[in-house]
């Protein structure tokens, strides 16, 4: 599971190579939200954002502030506020990072990369050096839990994995674009000159 999941993050930061720019952001009405004229928006929410620029990817907080550049920082999918990221530094490993830019799982770790985050917001791992598994909350907090619970866990993980899924997508008709949910029902009618993708329930329109 760990190849997979380091696999997975090099797959993801080569396609960045190729990632497209996002200055604008809407929501499901349509209205702008939010607008970065000489940086890209590669997440947005009410209080934290991913923004790139040429230096690399970096948070800004709606509060203000903003924390280091990453040569690669992406929202984690199933999870509420955890993000994975990475620096030169770190080569192939990556770290765990909460909404507001702190290390919740460093990238020098016993843990196998199989995480699982709860809907609570916290993050179960299997150390695999002291054989344990724990519970580890947003600030990083280590709690020991059973090997029952955590075995309950991934069942209840694979559960979570099938009910997640995509709520939202981008259609074009007549040159224009909207948006319609899974059922097919019209969200937005096709009002966007240009394409659009949707993330985590924003609209992000692409530049090319």
């Amino acid at each position: 599971m760990k190849f997979i999941f380091i696999l997975l993050i090099l797959l993801i930061m080569q396609s960045g190579v190729y990632a497209l720019s996002y200055h604008s952001v809407y929501d499901l009405q349509g209205k702008k939200v939010y607008e970065c004229k000489y940086a890209s928006v590669d997440y947005y929410s009410n209080d934290t954002l991913i923004i790139k620029d040429n230096k690399g990817y970096y948070f800004s907080f709606a509060k203000g502030g903003r924390s280091k550049y990453y040569s690669f920082l992406k929202k984690l999918p199933m999870s509420k506020i955890y993000f994975v990221a990475s620096t030169p530094m770190m080569g192939e490993k990556a770290e765990i990072l909460n909404n507001k830019g702190q290390v919740v799982i460093p990238w020098r770790n016993n843990y196998g990369w199989d995480y699982i985050y709860t809907p609570d917001n916290k993050i179960i791992v299997y150390d695999a050096k002291e054989d344990i598994p724990y519970l580890i909350d947003e600030n990083g907090k280590k709690i020991k839990i059973t090997q029952e619970r955590f075995e309950k866990e991934q069942e209840l993980n694979e559960k979570r994995k099938d009910a997640f899924r995509t709520n939202y997508f981008p259609f074009e008709e007549n040159g224009l674009w909207g948006v319609k949910n899974y059922l097919g029902k019209i969200i937005l009618k096709p009002t966007f000159k240009k394409p659009i993708v949707i993330k985590y329930n924003y609209i992000f329109e692409i530049d090319y």
